[in-house]
C-alpha cells in the first residue's frame, strides 16, 4: 500500500525472494519440488521458481536482476542499494529537490527528507521502490548535478517534473535546472557580443547542445570602429551542437550581449543558462501523461544601445524502462530559449524561456532601432535562429534544442497527441 507522503514503504504481495533458489532434489530424485511441471533435470537450478521452466538448465535470476540491462548502472552491483521505499508526490503545488543537498522540500516549504542516494556518473542518483508524481504536483529539480532516479518498481508521471532553466521574475534572477551549464560546455563558442562605438553593441551567441545556437545580431553601423566594420559590428557566433551525449549531463548557456562602450556602462543583456538534465529509469514500466521538462532560458534584454544575450540550449531528458509509454497528454520538452532583444535608447524585452510544447521560444522584442532576438530551437527545427543586423543594439541568438532519449528493450509506445520536442532518440 502506498501512503501519500514523502517516502513510503511499498508493501508487495510477493516478497521473500532469495539471492538464488536452487532445487533441493538430489541424484536419483524422481520429481522436482520446485517449478510445476516437473523438471527434466531435477538437479538443475530453476529459471524461475514461480513458473514452469522454459529452460530447466538455466540458472535462477537474482532478485536484483532486471529484464534488461540499464544504460548507466548495474542493478546487481554491490554499490546499488536495495530500496524499500517508494516516493509519492501528491500534494498540490511544487516540491523542490536539490541535487547538491539531497533534500526534498514540499509545497509548504517543509523538509520531507532525503532518499537513499549515491553519485553515479556525476549524477545525483536516488534509489526507490516506485515513483509517482500526481497530477496536482510539480517536482522542481535544482542543483549543480543532474538527477538520476532509479526505481525498482514503476514510474508514473501524471504531473510535472521540471529540470529546465528559466527567469524567475520574483527573484529577478535565473533559476537553473539541475546540472545546467556543466564544465563540459565549451567557453567558446558561443561568443559574446562586441562593441567599439556609441551606436550599440552586437548580440551574444545562443547556447548549443542537440542543436546549434543562433548567432547574435550585428550592432551599430561601425562608424566609430575605424572602418573595420563598415556594415556593423559582428554578433557573437552561436554554439556548435554535439552528438548524442554518452553521460547524463545538462545543456549549455548563451553568451552576453555587448554594452555601449561610450556610455561607460557595463549593463548588457545577459546570456541565459541552458536546461538541466534528468534520467528516470524503472525496472518495470515508465508511463508519462504529464510533463517532463528540461528547456533552456531566454536571453536577457538590452537597455540603452545595448545588445541582447543569447538564449540557453535545451538540456537532456532520459526515460528508461522495460516499457516506456507516453500517453496522449504527455509533453517531453528540452527546447532552447529565445535570444534577448536589442535596443536603441530604452529597454528591449527578454527572450522567452523554452516552452512546454513544440513551439519555438520567441526572441525578445526590439526597442527603437535595435533588433529582435532569435527564436529558440525546438521540434523538428533544433537549431536556434540567428538575430539580424541592427542599426543600434543587436539581438541575441536563440539557443539550440537539447535531447530527449528513450531507452529500453522494446519500442516506446507514443500515443497520438503526445509532444516530444525535439524528436526522440530511441536507444
Amino acid at each position: 500500500m502506498l501512503r501519500q507522503v514523502g517516502f513510503v514503504a511499498l508493501a508487495l504481495g510477493l516478497v521473500g525472494l532469495a539471492a538464488c533458489r536452487f532445487d533441493p532434489g538430489g541424484a536419483g530424485a524422481a520429481a522436482d519440488s520446485g517449478d510445476p511441471p516437473f523438471d527434466a533435470d531435477p538437479r538443475a537450478p530453476d529459471a524461475n521458481p514461480n513458473e514452469p521452466d522454459a529452460d530447466p538448465n538455466a540458472p535462477d535470476a537474482a532478485p536484483c536482476a532486471w529484464s534488461y540491462a540499464p544504460a548507466f548502472f548495474d542493478p546487481c552491483s554491490p554499490a546499488a542499494p536495495d530500496p524499500d521505499d517508494a516516493l509519492v508526490l501528491s500534494a498540490t503545488g511544487t516540491y523542490v529537490f536539490d541535487t547538491d543537498t539531497g533534500v526534498l522540500v514540499d509545497p509548504n516549504e517543509d523538509v520531507v527528507g532525503a532518499p537513499a542516494s549515491t553519485i553515479v556518473g556525476g549524477a545525483h542518483t536516488i534509489w526507490l521502490d516506485g515513483f509517482i508524481v500526481s497530477s496536482a504536483s510539480t517536482l522542481r529539480v535544482i542543483g549543480s548535478k543532474p538527477l538520476f532516479v532509479v526505481s525498482y518498481g514503476d514510474i508514473d508521471v501524471f504531473g510535472t517534473v521540471d529540470a529546465g532553466s528559466f527567469f524567475d521574475t520574483d527573484a529577478d534572477a535565473y533559476s537553473r535546472g539541475a546540472g545546467a551549464d556543466p564544465a563540459s560546455c565549451p567557453a567558446l563558442p558561443p561568443e559574446p557580443g562586441r562593441t567599439c562605438a556609441n551606436h550599440g553593441g552586437s548580440g551574444g551567441g545562443g547556447g548549443a547542445f542537440g542543436g546549434n545556437g543562433g548567432s547574435g545580431g550585428e550592432g551599430g553601423d561601425g562608424r566609430d570602429c575605424g572602418g573595420a566594420f563598415p556594415d556593423g559590428i559582428p554578433g557573437g557566433a552561436g554554439g556548435v551542437a554535439i552528438g548524442t551525449p554518452a553521460t547524463i549531463r545538462g545543456g549549455c548557456g548563451g553568451r552576453d550581449g555587448a554594452p555601449n562602450n561610450s556610455a561607460g556602462s557595463t549593463a548588457f543583456g545577459a546570456g541565459a543558462p541552458g536546461g538541466g538534465a534528468l534520467h528516470l529509469a524503472a525496472r518495470d514500466a515508465v508511463t508519462v501523461s504529464g510533463n517532463v521538462l528540461a528547456s533552456g532560458a531566454g536571453g536577457g534584454p538590452g537597455t540603452g544601445d545595448r545588445a541582447g544575450g543569447g538564449g540557453g540550449s535545451g538540456g537532456r531528458i532520459g526515460l528508461e524502462g522495460a516499457t516506456v509509454q507516453l500517453l496522449s497528454t504527455a509533453v517531453l520538452a528540452a527546447n532552447g530559449g529565445g535570444g534577448g532583444g536589442g535596443c536603441e535608447n530604452g529597454a528591449a524585452t527578454r527572450g522567452t524561456d523554452g516552452l512546454a510544447s513544440a513551439t519555438p521560444a520567441a526572441g525578445g522584442a526590439a526597442q527603437g532601432k535595435g533588433e529582435a532576438g532569435g527564436a529558440g530551437g525546438s521540434g523538428s527545427a533544433p537549431d536556434g535562429a540567428s538575430a539580424v543586423v541592427a542599426e543600434r543594439g543587436g539581438g541575441g541568438g536563440g539557443g539550440g534544442a537539447g535531447f530527449v532519449i528513450l531507452y529500453g528493450p522494446g519500442t516506446p509506445l507514443i500515443s497520438a497527441g503526445a509532444v516530444v520536442s525535439p524528436g526522440a532518440i530511441v536507444r
